[in-house]
């Protein structure tokens, strides 16, 4: 009796110290996606199981964020559905020692047998439900469903320090895109202003001036100097002057930049558009014309005026992505790592154009990436939140 006590006293010593490195391990990493990753890696270290997913709650739908192996298809599960589904439901762990006797079984990995799922909750509200299978009957043990609970508690307390850290990232970087689109806008007001008033004051005294001048090289000089200042009336940014928050739609914004792109007879246009219906995203029409124009003409500009250009529009869990795909002549492998970042020397205008479209999206809890580029063409993933209850 003595020696079964300390044999489960030494068991327990050593499942606190497991927990004890797990916690650090999992609240030292503020990233959300990679805390989410090595919860559900630990959560099958302690059970001793290969196959897990993790899924976060939103809204009425359990979203499958992270799935061990990776590769399988999962769809999202509403609230009571499945064995996952009625973990969220009742709040509390399930055991199943043969999945292949309970009807409300639904199958993500081939040739289960066993399963046990527990809830992560923070302060009293359920955030999302870790689970573990294993194609061995009855596999796991109270044992281990004690385990599992005592993670999620930790699980859970991690990943609300990430969300936390995460927004206060993405924050910050919302106000500096704000700061920015406020100077942008200043001076693009003062350019159109000043700028545009000087050049135009130029060029009437050229006019004025061309009217008594009779020798042809100072004639070619004075045309040289208007030609100078229509090109500077001409290419005064067109940048709005305030940053107003506004419900857009995103397929009328596209729609009226391709056709202030003005897309020639040799371009084959393709546009997969937003379902009707989705809700709106709140941001600034006339900032967003300037992101998606800038878009369309650099692929237009790398295409040379032929070929095929591409706008594919779909909503996700919680954002709406926007791919503008050319069929141009791709990025330069050495300019590819400064993208957004300056301007750069020899990508065509991309460099300031990039950087400024970024800073837009950033503005609004959005962002741009380069999903491929080659000799076929080029495409760029813009994506921007949709406003939902989230848990």
């Amino acid at each position: 009796m003595i020696e079964e006590h300390q044999v489960q006293s030494e068991r327990r010593i050593k499942e606190l110290e497991a927990l004890y490195e797990i916690g650090k391990a999992i609240t030292s990493e503020l990233e959300l996606q990679k805390v989410l990753k090595l919860i559900l890696k630990k959560a099958l270290e302690v059970t001793k199981s290969d196959y897990g997913t993790l899924g976060m709650l939103y809204d009425d739908k359990l979203i499958y964020e992270v799935i061990i192996p990776e590769g399988v298809e999962t769809p999202s599960q509403r609230i009571g559905e499945g064995i996952t589904g009625k973990v969220a439901e009742k709040k509390k762990p399930i055991l199943v020692d043969d999945v292949t006797k309970d009807p409300v079984y639904i199958e993500v990995f081939h040739n289960m047998k066993s399963e046990l799922a527990v809830p992560m909750m923070f302060q009293d509200e359920l955030i999302g439900v870790l689970n573990v299978e294993s194609p061995i009957i009855s596999a796991f043990d109270k044992n281990d469903q004690r385990l599992l609970e005592a993670l999620a508690d930790q699980a859970a307390i991690a990943i609300q320090n990430a969300k936390q850290y995460q927004k206060l990232e993405d924050t910050k970087e919302q106000l500096a895109a704000a700061n920015a689109l406020a100077w942008l806008g200043i001076v693009g007001a003062i350019w159109k202003h000043d700028v545009i008033q000087k050049a135009y004051a130029i060029k009437m005294d050229v006019d004025t001036l061309k009217l008594d001048v009779t020798e042809k090289a100072i004639l070619e000089m004075l045309n040289r100097i208007d030609r100078g200042a229509e090109l500077i009336m001409k290419v005064a940014p067109d940048l709005p002057p305030e940053d107003v928050e506004e419900l857009v739609s995103i397929n009328d914004i596209l729609d009226t930049a391709v056709k202030r792109c003005n897309l020639s007879k040799d371009i084959k246009f393709h546009f997969q558009r937003l379902p009707d219906g989705l809700t709106p995203i709140i941001a600034s029409n006339a900032w967003l014309m300037v992101a998606f124009e800038y878009i369309i003409t650099n692929a237009l500009r790398a295409m040379s005026g032929k070929g095929e250009l591409a706008i594919v529009c779909r909503k996700e869990t919680d954002r709406v992505l926007i791919e503008i795909s050319d069929t141009g002549c791709g990025i330069p492998e050495d300019i590819k790592s400064q993208l957004f970042k300056k301007q750069v020397s020899g990508a065509e205008g991309r460099g300031v154009g990039l950087l400024l479209t970024k800073t837009i999206l950033l503005r609004y809890g959005g962002n741009i990436e380069l999903k491929s580029t080659g000799p076929k063409g080029t495409t760029f993933t813009l994506w921007l939140p949709i406003k939902r209850s989230t848990r």
